[in-house]
């Protein structure tokens, strides 16, 4: 039986996502988003946590490339909520932080992030992805904090080239910035080693 509002089951929750999917491939890039959500909150509240991780995922996808940071992050906290440990989130909050030009948010969320990749066991990923932030950085503080950051990755190579790198010589402007929000937030992870 159906409760107020949502699935019940397993195989209705499952008909009502097939619906929402069908529905997605018509719907404008702002109902898509809604709808990604919606079957996210499906999924979460019949503890589907996995499946309502995947549906939040893409929506924050969406919304970074419709520029809509606000509704990216608070996505991505909402992904928090469900699974504090999540280390995509945490990047793309970092990255977001850094766009935004809230320095010491970014700083304090760069310490989380490489603390979840570090739990994660996603050092080498998580090195790169610092270093792009690194790069699209201007303030020095954040700069030291990123290279602390890799540091505690394991890599000290990186942490060492990147100590020595110049500070930029002006900060990028908006369009190059949020591009490489989208590159690091968007890209698809480096495959597996070994």
């Amino acid at each position: 039986m159906e409760r107020q509002g949502g699935p019940g089951t397993p195989d209705e929750l499952q008909k009502h996502l097939e619906t929402i999917e069908r529905m997605l491939a018509g719907s404008p890039p702002r109902s898509q988003s809604v709808l990604l959500k919606q079957a996210g909150d499906l999924c979460a509240s019949l503890g589907e946590r996995r499946r309502a991780l995947a549906w939040y995922g893409r929506a924050v996808n969406l919304h970074l490339e419709l520029g809509e940071a606000p509704r990216a992050s608070a996505l991505c906290h909402t992904i928090l909520s469900i699974q504090p440990e999540a280390v995509r989130a945490r990047c793309t909050l970092a990255w977001l932080a850094l766009a935004g030009g809230r320095t010491i948010e970014a700083r304090r969320l760069v310490d989380e992030y490489a603390a979840a990749a570090r739990g994660a066991g996603q050092n080498a990923m998580a090195a790169q992805q610092l270093a792009w932030m690194f790069d699209a950085a201007a303030d020095a503080l954040l700069r030291r904090d990123i290279v602390r950051a890799v540091r505690s990755l394991g890599d000290d190579t990186r942490a060492a080239a990147l100590s020595s790198a110049p500070p930029p010589a002006e900060p990028l402007d908006h369009e190059e910035l949020w591009s490489r929000v989208l590159h690091g937030t968007l890209a698809p992870p480096p495959p597996p080693s070994g």
